[in-house]
């Protein structure tokens, strides 16, 4: 799947990013500690030198006292020059840390995203998890079987459901699946945050049964909308026959009119919705015995 390459790219670079911010930082700080390292040691030395100085004698001293008023009278002022010199600004610490929070970042989006759609998830365990169990158990016919003929008998599970009724591993489900799917065995389809498998075998007009049955809450919701008649339902009134929240109904409201099942019965912003005729008979076929879990 050109997903996963992608995926195992973008883990591969995000990683790569961290460990390039991590050296730059390491250098940086080692170059820092050198450099104060040599100041040290000429305070220590000068500080010698000025007590060896110390024992010199009075004539001596007059001497250089004379010198250093002369020196003083030939001094010239210079024009004054810019105390910082842009080459010597150095932008590694800036690019190790620009790297690191970037690297950061980037694998923090991957985990996120799974927690919060199933596919992405699949996909990260497919990338990642399968691999490993791949070397470990390179053949288990057995549970590979039972997969392929519960989706044969229930078209259109989705993963979770499938673990849950065969009682796997979430990496030992993606990996059989993988190999199932790249065998042409099955087949598999996006259903918003879910993931869709069938067998290959499985007649086109059936698949298209299994994409276009609506069930869970845009069920509820047409159901609700069959019963009102052609005035239709606002929001409010739905989300208190249905007692969910409103950010819930409004991304199933989304989905039911992208779909055409439903359509707004006035021109206002907040406009009754009405049950479609297409609507209508995907309410009427989701009551016939269903095919898919």
């Amino acid at each position: 799947m050109k997903s996963v390459q992608f995926v195992r790219l973008l883990a591969f670079f995000a990683v790569a990013l961290i460990v390039y911010g991590t050296v730059q930082s390491v250098q940086n700080t080692s170059s820092t500690d050198y450099e104060e390292g040599p100041n040290s040691s000429d305070r220590l030395a000068g500080a010698e030198e000025g007590a060896s100085d110390g024992e010199t004698s009075d004539e001596e001293s007059a001497d250089e006292e004379t010198a250093k008023n002369a020196e003083e009278d030939a001094y010239v002022p210079q024009p004054l020059e810019s105390d910082t010199n842009e080459a010597d600004f150095d932008p590694a610490p800036t690019q190790g840390r620009t790297s690191l929070y970037a690297g950061a970042t980037f694998l923090s989006t991957l985990v996120i995203g799974s927690l919060f759609s199933e596919s992405i998830h699949i996909i990260l365990l497919m990338a990642f998890v399968t691999p490993l169990l791949a070397r470990r158990h390179s053949t288990n016919d057995l549970t590979k079987g039972r997969i392929l003929g519960f989706i044969e008998a229930n078209a259109g599970i989705h993963f979770s459901a499938l673990r849950d009724a065969l009682d796997l591993a979430n990496g030992v489900t993606a990996h059989h699946l993988q190999s199932l799917e790249s065998s042409e065995k099955i087949i598999s389809w996006r259903d918003g945050k879910l993931r869709r498998y069938a067998s290959k075998g499985t007649p086109p007009d059936s698949i298209l049964k299994i994409k276009t049955t609506v069930v869970g809450t845009r069920l509820a919701v047409l159901e609700v909308l069959s019963n009102s008649g052609s005035l239709g339902l606002s929001n409010k009134e739905i989300t208190s026959h249905l007692g969910i929240s409103r950010q819930l109904l409004h991304h199933h409201i989304t989905e039911l009119k992208r779909s055409e099942y439903i359509f707004p019965t006035t021109s206002r912003k907040r406009s009754p919705w009405a049950i479609s005729s297409l609507g209508s008979e995907a309410l009427a076929s989701s009551k016939t015995p269903p095919i898919s879990n």
